[in-house]
């Protein structure tokens, strides 16, 4: 069974731009992001722009997602890629859900010091605007080519310009 430990754990008490992670310990297999998120784009839902700093040749991500629409009992699904596309890898809310309606999200980050292999981010996330019942769970995987070990993981929003007061991210070590 792994052992989990807290890393770090941050709670905007004021809208700000992005939430860093920065100088991950390096003793852990794998990491793991909890928390719940929104931002002050002027939509029911904006999407949650997540990037390793070190990377800065954006063709080298590659991701997939899957969502679904409660509100038309549809789904659908869509293969994407290059940076623009990764950064758009999950929804959450945005300012024009319900007041103090946050969407819950969480990913995982395996293997993240080897570096013989590509890094990988799986998660999934359930946004929602509670009046009209519309929600838009999500799940996506994510990958980089880049054998790097992660040390820092900046989460951004896509569209809007800030993560609102209230959005907490917490940053797990697994042994």
């Amino acid at each position: 069974m792994a052992h989990v430990e807290v890393i770090t754990s941050t709670k905007l008490g004021s809208d700000t731009s992005n939430i860093t992670f920065g100088s991950i310990p390096q003793t852990y297999k794998h990491l793991m992001i909890h928390g719940v998120v929104r931002t002050d784009r002027a939509s029911d839902f904006d999407n949650l722009a997540v990037s390793f700093s070190y990377e800065t040749d954006y063709a080298d991500y590659t991701s997939i997602m899957m969502y679904w629409s409660t509100s038309m009992n549809s789904n659908s699904s869509g293969r994407t890629t290059g940076y623009a596309n990764w950064r758009q890898a999950i929804y959450c809310t945005g300012d024009n859900g319900d007041a103090q309606m946050f969407g819950g999200y969480s990913m995982w980050v395996p293997n993240y010091t080897d570096t013989d292999v590509n890094k990988t981010m799986i998660g999934q996330s359930v946004p929602c605007k509670q009046a009209q019942l519309v929600y838009y769970p999500s799940v996506f995987e994510g990958d980089l080519r880049n054998t790097a070990a992660v040390t820092e993981i900046k989460f951004e929003p896509a569209y809007g310009t800030n993560l609102m007061a209230g959005t907490h991210l917490v940053l797990y070590g697994l042994k």
